[in-house]
C-alpha cells in the first residue's frame, strides 16, 4: 500500500463515510484547479505589474531628454501665450504649378529583330602579350629590374624616376 499524503489523510477524514472514490477524485482535481487559477492570476498580475514599472521608467526617462524650453511652453498661461505672434500663409499661385499630361511624353518603343546587335569576336585579343626577352628589347638601354615574388607574377622596376613617367620606344 502506497503511503498517503496530509492531504488524502484530511479528505479521509472529513468524507470517511459519506464520500465514493470517484467524489473524492473530481473534489481533489478541482481544487488543484482552482490553486492553479490563483497562482496563475498572481503571476499574471506581477508581469501587469512589471510592465507597469517599466512603462513608468521609460516615461520618465522620456520625460527627462525633453529640453526644458519644450516643457516650459507648455507650462505657459493664457497671459504668455498673449505674446506668441501669429503666422498666416497665402495660397500658392496656379501660376506656379507645374502639370504634365500622359500625351506631352513620346514614347520609343523598339522591337528585337530592329535593332542591330554588334557581336565582337571573343577568340581574338586586342592586344599581344610579350615574354621577357621582348620586354627587355623595348627597354634597351634604360636601367630596369625585373623582379618575381614567389608566389605572385612578375614586376618591372625602373630605376630611374624620369623612365616610369614614359620614354619612347625604339
Amino acid at each position: 500500500m502506497k503511503p498517503t499524503s496530509p492531504t488524502e489523510q484530511l479528505l479521509d477524514d472529513v468524507l470517511a463515510e459519506s464520500a465514493t472514490p470517484e467524489f473524492r477524485a473530481v473534489l481533489l482535481e478541482e481544487t488543484l484547479q482552482q490553486v492553479r487559477r490563483r497562482r496563475h492570476g498572481r503571476l499574471r498580475n506581477r508581469a501587469f505589474v512589471a510592465a507597469g514599472l517599466c512603462c513608468a521608467a521609460l516615461l520618465l526617462v522620456l520625460k527627462s531628454r525633453v529640453p526644458s524650453s519644450q516643457r516650459s511652453l507648455a507650462e505657459t498661461t493664457p497671459s504668455q501665450a498673449l505674446a506668441v505672434k501669429l503666422v498666416s500663409s497665402q495660397p500658392w499661385p496656379a501660376s506656379r504649378t507645374v502639370e504634365t499630361s500622359p500625351a506631352s511624353v513620346g514614347v520609343v518603343s523598339s522591337a528585337p529583330g530592329v535593332v542591330p546587335v554588334l557581336d565582337t569576336a571573343r577568340e581574338r585579343k586586342p592586344f599581344s602579350e610579350v615574354g621577357d626577352p621582348e620586354l627587355l628589347s623595348l627597354v634597351a638601354g634604360r636601367p630596369i629590374a625585373l623582379v618575381q615574388q614567389p608566389g605572385q607574377p612578375p614586376e618591372l622596376l625602373f630605376l630611374n624616376a624620369e623612365d616610369q613617367r614614359g620614354f619612347p620606344v625604339p
